[in-house]
Parts: structure tokens; sequence; C-alpha cells
């Protein structure tokens, strides 16, 4: 398991939790995850879930599908979709560009 405490933005705190459940290296990674966050000074519900994550070697790079489940509703889950994976796959893009 590991955790991480940080905040996206200056009114966000979050904490997760992830615990490994599989992993089959290179090709496959499952993680359940607590997380638990703070927006705007307002606690959010605890959303416990779990993440699956493929990897694909192609000619261009390594193709990685995220599969994330159980949450608790559409709305979260859209949110994730267009705010969480997109701004956390651009911080991993910055990090690996300024090696």
């Amino acid at each position: 398991a590991w955790e991480a405490r940080f905040r996206p933005n200056p009114g966000t705190q979050v904490h997760d939790v992830q615990t490994y459940v599989e992993i089959d290296r290179p090709h496959r990674l499952v993680t359940d995850v607590v997380s638990e966050a703070t927006m705007g000074g307002q606690q959010i519900p605890t959303l416990r879930s779990r993440i699956e994550l493929t990897f694909v070697e192609t000619p261009a790079g390594t193709l990685v599908d995220v599969e994330h489940s159980g949450f608790p509703s559409v709305e979260t889950r859209d949110f994730y979709e267009a705010v969480v994976w997109p701004g956390g796959f651009d911080r991993i893009e910055a990090f690996l560009a300024g090696r």
C-alpha cells in the first residue's frame, strides 16, 4: 500500500491510500483506493474505488488504459473523467519531459 497527500489546487486537499490488489508486470496493475478530500473548506464524502491500469507497448510508446470503477454517482465519475485523470496525466507528462 502507499499513500499520498496533495493539493491539486489551492482550495482542495486530498489524501489517497492505495492498496495493491494485482501486480502483473509489465502488463497490469490493480489498486483499491480510499480517497478523502476537502474542497473549499468542506469535507467531501470518502470515495472507495478500484483502479485497473493496463499497459500495452505500441510503436509510439506505451499505451495506458485506465478503468476506474466504484463511483457513488455519475457526477463523481464524470468529474474524474474530465478533471482528475487528465490533470494527473498532464502532471506525469510534465515530470517526464523535465527528465
